[in-house]
């Protein structure tokens, strides 16, 4: 939106000070995640995004039995509650945790329980 080159590391640090992370921890982290394991997650993304027919990032899409669904999310950007209720039309109870159940977050690493953090 501000056309600031967000793949130079000094834009990038001071967009996670705005965010109130630490700029020269996520500087430090940057660092350190660059490389081949980086480079392979970026090209594995680059042949999803082709093979599902995406038109860059993000591009969100619904997997089910090695399918995937390419879901347009522009009827609800800024509307998360709409979001929300198209989604769980969409997956139902596929991701509902059972009651007593410990609901799960899904990331870049995949998904996990809400309440597990890395150690």
């Amino acid at each position: 939106v501000e056309g600031r080159r967000i793949a130079e590391v000094p834009v990038l640090k001071e967009l996670a000070t705005t965010l109130e992370l630490d700029g020269e921890a996520f500087g430090q982290a940057y660092k350190r995640l660059q490389g081949a394991a980086t480079q392979a997650h970026i090209t594995q993304s680059r042949s999803l995004l082709a093979r599902l027919g995406g038109r860059g990032f993000p591009t969100f899409a619904l997997a089910h039995e090695d399918r995937f669904t390419v879901v347009d999310i522009r009827p609800y950007l800024g509307q998360p509650d709409a979001w929300r209720s198209w989604l769980t039309r969409q997956v139902g109870d596929a991701v509902a945790p059972a009651a007593g159940e410990t609901p799960w977050v899904c990331g870049l690493d995949g998904c996990a329980p809400q309440d597990w953090r890395p150690s």
